[in-house]
């Protein structure tokens, strides 16, 4: 069943349905790792009137970057240089979709595997600010295979994202729901920076890789046996529709009393989720927590499944 926020419907789909209909828009980002042009390639039957890869302006020469340019070029993807650090180049073509589509609405598909968090943010700010017409978006996820974590670095950004800051009350106690992710300290580090009254910590277990789950917990060793059982909350990955069930059930329990940051350092498809769910409630900030360019690179494959979230917006309800 779809998960209902005001205008906006969210449910969980199969990969096949995404070969249904046509879209107006394909789009997807041109990177160093090689799952970058996977979803791409799987889908290549699907048509599209539009086929957009956003290229990333730094690393054009490092790993499978230049694969995934010519790759994604045969496919017929038309390549546009944007900066991981911002989502204006997402942001336009979209609105450029969905100012060229017919009056029945718009329908986008967008692989946000390989995306900075700036990115797929500023598209989920987009749907929710800008729309004047029905709009569905499919997210698509590409997983990884499973690769050993990189040592840890200094962060370099600990801020909320632009369009998920300000929506707090200052006056209220802090709440710290964090997805971990399996680099070591970066979760301790942000507790100890916000000093929250409440931190909450996401786990993805089961995984689809359980040694996933073993480095995640590895990693956060120190902070897991800080928290009561209760402050832990395992959610599977593989199923959205129950993760984001599991994320806003513990996140309106803590609005009563508290304001939210939810701070999405694991798994990509949980940071969607958090953005989603932050969009439909005041009260709620988004942060996002790593260490920028100096972050270590690696080439990571695709597992070999999609996930997939639609998120669709029907302008002028609610």
């Amino acid at each position: 069943m779809p998960w209902k926020a005001s205008s906006v419907r969210v449910s969980e789909v199969e990969e096949s349905d995404l070969m249904t209909e046509p879209v107006d828009l394909f789009l997807v980002s041109s990177g160093y790792e090689e799952r970058a042009s996977y979803s791409a390639s799987r889908l290549s039957q699907l048509v599209a009137r539009r086929k957009v890869a956003l290229a990333f302006t730094d690393r054009k020469h490092e790993l499978c970057r230049l694969d995934n340019d010519r790759e994604l070029s045969r496919l017929g993807f038309e390549l546009i240089e944007a900066s991981g650090a911002s989502g204006a180049a997402a942001v336009n073509a979209i609105a450029a979709a969905a100012q060229e589509s017919s009056e029945g609405g718009c329908r986008v598909l967008v692989d946000y595997s390989c995306m900075t968090r700036v990115w797929y943010a500023a598209i989920v700010t987009y749907l929710w600010q800008h729309v004047d017409k029905h709009l569905i978006v499919d997210f698509i996820y590409a997983p990884s295979e499973f690769s050993r974590p990189s040592p840890a670095r200094p962060n370099k950004y600990v801020e909320a994202l632009e369009g998920f800051s300000g929506l707090s009350s200052p006056e209220r106690p802090t709440a710290l729901v964090i997805g971990l992710g399996y680099e070591s300290d970066r979760a301790l580090g942000l507790v100890n920076y916000v000093e929250p009254a409440v931190t909450v910590a996401f786990l993805s277990d089961p995984a689809l890789d359980e040694r996933f789950v073993e480095a995640t917990v590895e990693a956060n060793r120190p902070l897991l046996r800080s928290l009561s059982e209760e402050h832990i909350v395992r959610y599977p990955l593989g199923s959205l529709r129950a993760t984001a069930a599991l994320l806003e059930s513990c996140c309106l329990g803590l609005l009563k009393d508290h304001r939210i940051i939810l701070a999405p350092l694991g798994p990509k498809p949980f940071g969607l989720l958090s953005m989603l769910l932050a969009s439909t409630h005041i009260g709620i900030e988004v942060w996002r927590v790593s260490a920028g360019e100096k972050d270590n690179i690696k080439s990571r494959k695709a597992l070999g499944k999609i996930l997939c979230a639609e998120v669709e917006v029907i302008a002028g309800l609610g």
